[in-house]
């Protein structure tokens, strides 16, 4: 029997200075393009660090998106389920 796959104790910490690290992303105040490639590389490359070989869990890797997206301000225009 298959069960879902849960954070690990140092999973959420990764997860968690990720997320530290986009909030201070936030305030640079950087363009839309420069803002994506700081993004996947200082808030997405801290969060996939243990990700080889297995992968982030849904809830994880939805916060992470979400995140961008407040950010960049393009969530009220996105569909979820495209």
């Amino acid at each position: 029997m298959n069960r879902p796959r849960h954070d690990s104790e140092q999973e959420g910490k990764r997860l968690t200075e990720a997320k530290k690290r986009a909030l201070l992303l936030k305030s640079a105040g950087l363009g839309w393009s420069l803002h994506v490639k700081a993004y996947a590389a200082f808030v997405l490359s801290k969060a996939a660090y243990g990700w080889i070989g297995r992968n982030p869990t849904k809830l994880a890797s939805h916060q992470l998106m979400s995140l961008l997206g407040r950010h960049l301000g393009i969530q009220h225009t996105a569909a979820k389920h495209l």
